[in-house]
């Protein structure tokens, strides 16, 4: 909750000074490509909020490992990871969406996913709405067998099975 109210304090701080330093508006096209999408939560901006945001289930692993099956899995584990993991009884809304998700390699045992997203938040801290944002950036492993999850790899192509974590195991 601390690195919350850090990252709303240091968002807060430069939206005020953004219009003190901007020029004009960027006129550069953006392109996204869209993997999945989690609409965020709307609800009425009340401090404290009227009610909680539910955990939302993780999915199950795919049954037939194909280059498709795994990294719509990895998107559909990672925006249901990152929504439990960041909302509070505090938030008031909360959007996650991975953007990007690319299988990166296939090894003789099962295939390497690298996501990019991001997610928002807008939560009450001492009696206020403030809203913040992060960066999703995460490798999966997906077999028959093992899903390993590496958060923040050094590398898009990074093996989560050196140094990631087993999220779950499968039973075969």
């Amino acid at each position: 909750m601390e690195r919350r109210r850090s990252l709303s304090l240091v968002l807060v701080a430069c939206v005020l000074l953004a219009g003190c330093t901007a020029t004009s508006p960027s006129t550069a096209p953006t392109e996204t490509t869209s993997v999945t999408s989690a609409t965020p939560t709307e609800t009425t901006s009340t401090c404290p909020p009227d009610e909680d945001l539910a955990r939302r289930p993780l999915p199950d692993a795919p049954e037939n490992v194909t280059r498709e099956s795994v990294r719509s899995f990895a998107a559909a584990y990672e925006e249901a990871s990152v929504w439990n993991r960041e909302r509070a009884d505090s938030t008031l809304s909360l959007g996650v969406h991975v953007s990007e998700a690319t299988v990166v390699n296939r090894t003789g045992t099962g295939y390497v996913v690298h996501l990019e997203g991001g997610f928002s938040f807008e939560e009450c801290l001492d009696g206020s709405g403030v809203a913040g944002e992060g960066i999703v950036r995460t490798n999966y492993f997906v077999n028959e067998t093992t899903v390993v999850r590496l958060e923040s790899p050094d590398s898009r192509a990074a093996d989560p099975r050196n140094g990631g974590t087993v999220v779950e195991r499968l039973v075969s």
